[in-house]
């Protein structure tokens, strides 16, 4: 059954203007925008999932195409799929995270009541609330924690910001650098990319990742890494900016100006268009 959040005239509030308390949770949180509107869009429950593409006619059916055991709506997306589950339970070795009891399905202000509990207990122990993704495969779902709190004290600490990473280099004055990388398993044809942009002094400036799907090879994979990087450039960053990826074949087809008739044609020429934006 669909979940979600039936629309009235009247506030659901004690508030008269239907404003509710916990939203000032999540708005006054310091994290990104768009970890706020992504908050906003899981707790409305308009997350582009497959139940949400079925009631517009976008998909077929509504099964999670991860796990395959339940309907994909914004709550099976984040929390109850499988793949959710193991992410927290790998986290659970590293932060303090709320105990299972709280993450399940109270209503269509679920997530906002999970924030709150979260924000009552923050000054007696630190607990976070993870934004979930979702990925495939059993490979590590969280990074070395030792790499992970170096990364974090390089980049808090004013004098280490800019020692990034072993080979990076800053990018000019006025620029930025986004490193972009794609990873293929042919034994199973599971693929990734991942987005790093960084400004002059090493700071981060945004990050993300996404899982592949019906990709056919690693050049493919790479080549669909440095289109997700200039989209997401082209919405964050305002400065001009460098892309660097480790593909020698994907960077020589982007700086030929020349027609491309190879088999990855059709995506060269999506990176060349975002390139010019």
């Amino acid at each position: 059954m669909k979940l979600q959040n039936l629309e009235t005239n009247s506030a659901s509030s004690t508030v008269p203007s239907g404003d509710r308390a916990l939203w000032a949770t999540v708005w006054r949180g310091k994290v990104q925008p768009k970890v706020k509107m992504f908050i906003w869009k899981l707790c409305k429950d308009i997350l582009p999932t497959r139940l949400n593409k079925l009631a517009r006619t976008l998909e077929e059916d509504s099964r999670c195409m991860i796990c395959g055991t339940g309907t994909e709506n914004s709550y099976h997306a984040t929390v109850s799929c499988r793949v959710a589950r193991d992410l927290r339970d790998a986290m659970r070795h590293h932060w303090q995270l709320p105990e299972e009891e709280h993450w399940h399905y109270t209503g269509p202000d679920w997530l906002l009541l999970l924030l709150d509990t979260c924000n009552k207990v923050q000054s007696d122990q630190d607990c976070e609330i993870p934004v979930v993704a979702k990925g495939k495969g059993k490979q590590p779902l969280v990074p070395d924690r030792g790499r992970l709190d170096k990364e974090a004290r390089g980049l808090s600490d004013g004098e280490n910001q800019g020692s990034v990473g072993e080979g990076w280099q800053k990018p000019g004055s006025g620029w930025v650098k986004v490193n972009v990388d794609g990873s293929f398993v042919e034994q199973t044809g599971q693929a990734g990319v991942g987005v790093i942009a960084r400004d002059q002094e090493g700071s981060v400036i945004f990050t993300s990742w996404r899982v592949l799907f019906a990709c056919t090879s690693a050049k493919e994979a790479e080549a669909r890494a440095c289109i997700e990087g200039l989209r997401l450039a082209a919405q964050w960053c305002h400065e001009p900016v460098i892309l660097e990826s480790d593909c020698a074949q994907i960077v020589e087809a982007l700086r030929n100006a020349g027609v491309d008739r190879s088999e990855l044609c059709f995506l060269i020429a999506e990176a060349r268009d975002l390139a010019k934006k």
